[in-house]
């Protein structure tokens, strides 16, 4: 495949205090004058862009600021070939608006604008203008609902969103943008690096891959005289478990990369899979896998000592980050493992998140009698009952990768049904709500 060719923007100072947070005092300027003969030097010199920033009022000393979607029209009127990004805030703008203001800038440009959708980080704007500030995800999922408005507004007669934001019913937006050949509308970028970001973008996570390399969790079960960590599988199902809590995406793929990593062992010699362990460690080798026991359409020959794979897989996981890249199958029941393990962080995670939630906003029921949503006995049940059920499944998970220790979680479990399992629940829905420990018992 054709590389894609390098593309190089220019950031726009539509704002006073420069481009940069400090006390240095910076020689650029906020007025039109100013950034027209920038923008104009850029595009001869090569830029293809030139991105607008969006504020409202004063924030790390950007005391003057000039509207972005404004101002990007006038630097598109004055330039022959820059596209100009205007900057926007979704919680500011209706996207049909947006959408209609696009439309009549991307005519005007010659099919020149684009809009780069940033979900905010400056709650003193929104606060001051009287518009609702939105928790981080939130304020992503709100951008990402933004941009499909775009989207179909831009492409389609008669356009329909119902989502959890913003409504668009049978409307039809007449002229559309200019058509350009290979654009199916004015371009959208959008910034972050968060997991929400990355999520609202579909990116693909080489950042996060990099930092599994640096931290260790890639090359965790490896030989210690190269590299590794030198640590089992039981302990690596745990640390996917952890990273699942965080981002279950990246949880995914770092339990597949421990699963790919160790296929060398079943189809290898000792001496071929001991060298490929070797080198993973010392390289740091992030794997992927293309994998799908539905496939059997890939035709491998081997040709004077070189094998030769000839055909097509439905899916792929990891292969795009990968350094290694797997083709072959797996011992079954080890992949369901690391299935369970990535699916455990990210109930873990949203159980968390739920009790977070329950914590600080739930309001009691107005007739149960309690001050405070954690004190409702059946809010305390269902935390502990759905608790309870995680806690099992870890432990069943630990056992079934000790192999063999899943005799002894039984045991665990006979033994503490001496309780009735409603008072259990309500221990330990209040130990996750509140912090509070069981008092002890003969029963405990």
């Amino acid at each position: 495949m054709p590389a894609e060719p390098v593309r190089f923007a220019s950031r726009v100072p539509n704002v006073s205090g420069g481009l940069v947070t400090g006390t240095i005092e910076q020689r650029t300027d906020w007025g039109y004058d100013y950034n027209r003969d920038p923008a104009v030097l850029a595009e001869n010199n090569g830029f293809e862009y030139a991105l607008g920033q969006v504020r409202y009022m004063a924030g790390y000393g950007a005391e003057y600021q000039h509207e972005s979607t404004s101002f990007s029209l006038a630097l598109l009127l004055a330039t022959r070939r820059l596209k100009v990004i205007a900057a926007v805030h979704p919680g500011l703008w209706h996207p049909g608006v947006l959408a209609k203001l696009g439309a009549t800038a991307d005519h005007l440009s010659g099919g020149r604008f684009a809009v780069n959708v940033v979900s905010g980080w400056f709650k003193g704007e929104f606060t001051a203008l009287g518009e609702p500030w939105l928790e981080h995800d939130e304020r992503y999922r709100r951008a990402e609902e933004f941009i499909r408005a775009l989207r179909v507004i831009w492409t389609e007669d008669h356009a329909e969103l119902a989502g959890d934001f913003y409504r668009v019913r049978d409307f039809t937006l007449k002229p559309k943008p200019v058509d350009v050949p290979g654009r199916p509308h004015p371009e959208i970028f959008q910034g972050g690096n968060s997991t929400a970001a990355r999520a609202k973008a579909g990116a693909t996570p080489y950042t996060e891959v990099d930092l599994l390399k640096d931290a260790g969790p890639v090359t965790l079960l490896g030989p210690v005289e190269h590299g590794g960590g030198g640590q089992n599988r039981i302990t690596a199902y745990r640390v996917v478990r952890e990273v699942s809590k965080a981002d279950g995406s990246i949880g995914r793929l770092l339990g597949h990369h421990h699963l790919w990593n160790w296929a060398a062992r079943l189809v290898g010699t000792r001496e071929q899979w001991e060298h490929v362990e070797a080198e993973a460690a010392r390289n740091r080798w992030f794997f992927g896998g293309a994998v799908n026991p539905r496939d059997n359409d890939v035709v491998v020959r081997d040709e004077g000592g070189t094998l030769v794979l000839t055909g097509r897989k439905t899916f792929s996981t990891g292969s795009k980050v990968s350094d290694v890249t797997v083709l072959e199958g797996v011992l079954e029941g080890t992949i369901q493992l690391v299935f369970v393990d990535f699916h455990l962080g990210i109930a873990a995670s949203a159980l968390e998140t739920a009790a977070a939630y329950t914590r600080t906003r739930t309001r009691p029921w107005l007739h149960g009698g309690h001050e405070k949503a954690v004190d409702e006995p059946y809010v305390v049940d269902v935390y502990g009952d759905l608790t309870a059920r995680l806690w099992a499944v870890e432990a069943l998970a630990d056992a079934v990768a000790a192999e063999g220790l899943d005799r002894f979680w039984r045991n665990v479990r006979t033994h503490i049904l001496h309780v009735p399992v409603a008072y259990e629940r309500r221990e330990v829905g209040r130990h996750v709500l509140i912090g509070e420990l069981p008092r002890p018992t003969w029963y405990s």
